[in-house]
């Protein structure tokens, strides 16, 4: 007889789609080293392609030459767990003391790349822009404990009387490609449109998105490993309007529409070794975007976005929370659509060096509802504070740096089962990280 399933689905949701990563969730609140020391504004900004490609593509045309940007994001998440489960919380005597534990995450440096390429044929209204990007990336490695409940063994031992998820790992990638054109309608309007293609993988061990199996009869259910997958296609489009008016200020607005995927397989298996095929389904947010920029002081370039993301239609991400009663599998992480802002400011020191400082502040897609079914999930990383530089090398080389620093959020909650929320249990988690981006540029 299997274990009750109140019971083996404590903290079923606590992977989740474990590492989908940062501030608004599935997007860096910058791209490139430019955009990030920034703090992410761009929409009505253009300092150079990779930021302006991303965010808002018709400020390609407020570029003032045609450039090649290369650029890459080195970030080191610091991530640690902790889970409670209370004297009698699952019965009489069951456990029989308080249980507590913590761990923290030894996912080491991850490396995102990004490129963004703007030309304009002379005498042409149509400035062109291609650009690939890592848009997310993040990764976390928790290793099995006999103290911290949540990472007990899925097979109870003697110390670990009820099952948890033992070694929980995670690695997300999301690669973005975009190419656009832009035309300048007039000397202070553009517009522009064009297709994304995206690259993603997401693995996750345990797989909570499927159900437990009990092959080898043991009676006790386990969740599989999701680890065996492979990058998956999906597709959108993005358009954006870009205003520079009299008196200094411009104005930018964007879309980037939801972007669709292929179903995410998984080659995985049971209990006992033998083939077992798993599946997901997934798609990326819609992302609207607003911005204005004022360079009506010498040497100052300010800039202000507001961006919404609209996580609550969006499969797998907006749906649920719930499980599925029969097979105890996970549905959906329930995340709300959420607003986030960006402001950054750049002064040109002197004819070779410009310096950037930027903020970004992004509201949490989980509710207190929700906070213990997506308590691993990092995304209210709410707070980022970014600092960089530009130094130009003769006449169409730049060298660029920046570092960024998001500040530690937690999220607390109950452990959930298939009957909802545990009493006299609880797991919190928090996250922060550390990035360091360089990049060259040269115009032509």
């Amino acid at each position: 007889m299997c274990v009750p399933r109140n019971v083996i689905a404590l903290g079923v949701c606590f992977l989740s789609l474990h590492s989908l990563v940062f501030a608004q969730g599935l997007q860096l609140p910058g791209i490139g080293p430019v955009n990030r020391s920034m703090g992410g504004a761009a929409v009505a900004a253009p300092l150079e392609p990779i930021g302006a490609l991303h965010w808002n593509p018709a400020t390609i045309s407020g570029l003032s030459s045609n450039e090649l940007s290369v650029g890459v994001e080195l970030l080191t998440p610091t991530g640690h767990l902790k889970s409670t489960v209370n004297a009698d919380a699952l019965g009489a005597g069951f456990p029989a003391t308080t249980l507590t534990g913590s761990d923290s995450s030894d996912s080491g440096w991850l490396a995102l790349p990004s490129i963004g390429l703007v030309y304009r044929p002379e005498g042409s209204a149509i400035t062109f822009g291609f650009g690939t990007y890592g848009i997310a990336g993040y990764g976390v490695n928790y290793g099995a404990s006999a103290t911290n409940p949540i990472s007990f063994p899925q097979t109870p031992t003697a110390s670990t009387p009820f099952p948890g998820f033992g070694r929980i790992h995670a690695d997300v990638q999301l690669m973005q490609i975009t190419a656009v054109a832009s035309m300048q309608i007039n000397p202070r309007l553009s517009v522009a449109i064009g297709p994304t293609i995206m690259l993603a993988k997401l693995a996750a061990n345990p797989f909570p998105f499927a159900a437990p199996d009990d092959e080898n009869m043991d009676g006790f259910e386990t969740y599989p490993d999701g680890d065996g997958t492979k990058f998956h296609w999906g597709g959108g489009f993005e358009a954006g309007v870009f205003y520079q008016a009299e008196n200094c200020w411009n104005f930018g607005a964007s879309l980037k529409s939801k972007n669709w995927f292929e179903t995410f397989h998984y080659r995985s298996q049971d209990e006992l070794g033998l083939p077992r095929s798993l599946a997901i389904d997934f798609e990326y947010p819609m992302i609207l975007s607003l911005g204005a920029a004022y360079t009506g002081f010498e040497k100052l370039v300010f800039a202000s976005d507001v961006r919404w993301t609209d996580y609550a239609n969006t499969e797998t991400l907006g749906e649920g929370p719930e499980f599925d009663p029969v097979n105890n599998r996970l549905h959906g992480l329930g995340w709300e659509s959420v607003w986030s802002v960006a402001v950054g400011m750049q002064y040109l020191f002197s004819e070779t060096l410009s310096i950037r400082t930027g903020y970004s502040y992004a509201e949490s897609p989980i509710t207190n509802e929700t906070a213990g079914v997506n308590v691993a999930a990092p995304v209210v990383l709410r707070h980022s504070l970014n600092a960089g530089a530009t130094y130009k090398i003769g006449s169409s080389l730049q060298l660029h740096l920046a570092y960024h620093h998001i500040f530690p959020s937690r999220v607390s909650g109950m452990l959930h089962s298939v009957a909802g929320p545990i009493p006299e249990t609880n797991v919190n988690y928090a996250i922060g990280a550390h990035g360091i981006s360089a990049g060259i540029s040269t115009t032509f």
